[in-house]
Formats: C-alpha cells, structure tokens, sequence
C-alpha cells in the first residue's frame, strides 16, 4: 500500500491538471487505460485517482466506461464570478493608502508579465497570473480568513479562466490592459470605479451577466 499512495497521488495531480489546464476539456471522457499509459502508470493508482477526483466533483465514473469530466456551469460561473466581485470590491474599500500604493507597484508587474506570456503564447502562465493578480489584491487587505475563503476558489477560477480564454472572444490583450487599469483604480482608492470595472471586466472575459446590488437597490 505505502508503494501505491505515492503513485496514486501522483496521478491525482496530473490528471487534475490536465484538466485545470483546460487540456482535458468539461465533458470529455476518458480511460483509466489511456491517461495510464500516456502518464507512464500502471491502472491500479490511476483508479484511486479517478475516485478521488469524482468525490471532490471533477469526474463522473462510468463503469466499463470511464468518466466524464464535469464541465463548468454557467450558474457555477456566474456564482464564482459573483463572489470574487464581492471579495475584491471590499478589499479595495478596506484598504489603507500605503497599502493600495505597494499593490499597485505588484498589479503592474504581474500585468507585465502577462504581457510576456502573451507574447511567449502560453496560455498556461497567463491564467496563472490572472490568478495571481486578483489574489494579490485580496491579500494586500489583509483579513487571512477573507483570503482563505477566496483561496477556497483559485482551482475554480483557474479553471474558468483557462476555458474562457480559450473560447471567449476577448483577447489577452485587452485582459492586460483592463488589468492595468483596475491597477490604477486601486492607486487611487476609487472602490467604486474599481467594482464596476471588475465587473464588467469578469462578465467580458468569462462572457456572462452578472448581478449589479447597485440595479436591485433601485
């Protein structure tokens, strides 16, 4: 059993990402035979991994079949998305100046470094650095268990941002730019602008319509 566990952890995490990494798509199937062999494992620790996943909602198991990967729903989405407006807009209002200038200075380099993915066409790094770019302002607030609980998230929107950047029509380009410009808000200490910009940044990349608190107040 010890000589498995590790193997089998180690297929979890590649066929986890795999399909964080949008490599395998929602709703496609797949063989404990065929990732096996394209991994160099044997089946009995890629079967833990498929359980494993299934019970944490990524796959679906098929007997004799395989599994399905979960594909993301667009009321999923639209509840992650709607969270992440929430947790960010407070953390900018929440925010002490100095704080908001040291974050700028990060949001900026992050966005460069986007820009050089872009340009280096890995799709893979830019996603990551979205992520790492919306953390980094929920983090410079400073409340830990705010960003444990949008930590709870990160392989969600990982995920999402990986298929949407694929599929949306909204280039990496303009993601950077936006990026940029949300930066600026949160220099200026402008809560407000900033939500409205995050917003209506989330809903063009990830192509959906988002509640407005401010539209249900009327």
């Amino acid at each position: 059993m010890s000589g498995t566990q590790p193997a089998a952890s180690l297929a979890y995490e590649a066929v986890k990402k795999l399909i964080l990494d949008g490599e395998i798509a929602g709703g496609d199937l797949i063989s404990e035979n065929a990732l096996a062999g394209q991994l160099g494992m044997s089946r009995t620790p890629m079967r833990s991994a498929f359980q494993r996943l299934e019970s944490e909602g990524w796959l679906t198991l098929y007997p004799k079949r395989g599994a399905v990967v979960t594909p993301v729903t667009s009321t999923e989405k639209r509840e992650v998305l709607e969270a992440r407006v929430a947790i960010e807009a407070h953390a900018v209002a929440s925010m002490p100046g100095e704080a908001r200038r040291t974050l700028h200075t990060e949001l900026v380099d992050i966005a460069k470094s986007q820009s050089e993915s872009v340009a280096a066409r890995s799709l893979t790094d830019f996603s990551e650095l979205d992520v790492r770019f919306h953390r980094a302002i929920v983090a410079a607030a400073g409340n830990s268990v705010i960003l444990g609980f949008y930590d709870s998230l990160r392989e969600r929107q990982r995920r999402m941002v990986e298929s949407s950047v694929h599929a949306s029509a909204h280039s990496t380009e303009a993601i950077g730019h936006e990026h940029l410009d949300l930066a600026e808000a949160v220099a200026r200490g402008e809560a407000e602008r900033f939500t409205s910009m995050l917003r209506s940044h989330l809903e063009r990349v990830h192509e959906v319509r988002l509640s407005n608190d401010d539209e249900g107040a009327k």
